[in-house]
């Protein structure tokens, strides 16, 4: 049960590495540790182990990846190929989004992909205090400061990825 709840704190936190991130997060993993949680094992698989389609997910994601708005913004189109050709998972995607974070200039990343449904979901990222709540407030989503998401019906990736990028810059998510 340790090893189950200290996964979970150390993937909500991304290793302790969030602003969230504090005093209270590592008296939590302390007692966890105490009480038998093994951290190796969480890291390695939460953060060590890939398969060979998301890596090849990743791959295309980050070659597709686009900048805006003086390279601040950067926002990845999942097309449903992407998968097809890969042979990769939704919730592979998440790895790429996180990266494009990383590039020193972006401030806000987003990811826009196709549910099973044909619907459109859009997962939203921030690192310079840009509410991403906000934003996915504006379709109907909601979520935290620095992680939200929203699903909408719409015809195009690009279509949302225009409106978006569109809420970006007329309002101020601050």
């Amino acid at each position: 049960m340790a090893t189950a709840l200290y996964s979970g704190l150390i993937d909500d936190s991304e290793s302790f590495t969030t602003a969230k991130t504090d005093q209270r997060s590592f008296e939590m993993a302390n007692e966890l540790l105490k009480c038998g949680a093994d951290n190796a094992l969480c890291v390695s698989k939460l953060f060590k182990e890939r398969s060979l389609a998301s890596l090849r997910l990743k791959a295309k994601m980050l070659s597709s990846m686009c900048l805006f708005h003086e390279a601040t913004i950067a926002s990845t189109l999942v097309e449903k190929s992407f998968f097809e050709e890969t042979g990769a998972y939704e919730v592979d995607c998440e790895e790429g989004l996180n990266e494009s974070l990383e590039l020193v200039s972006v401030k806000i990343a987003f990811m826009l992909r196709y549910t099973k449904e044909g619907r459109i979901k859009a997962s939203l990222r921030s690192k310079d205090g840009s509410d991403m709540n906000v934003l996915a407030s504006c379709f109907g989503g909601g979520g935290h400061m620095h992680s939200a998401g929203f699903i909408v019906d719409d015809d195009s990736l690009k279509s949302v990825e225009e409106k978006i990028i569109d809420i970006i810059k007329n309002k101020d998510t601050k």
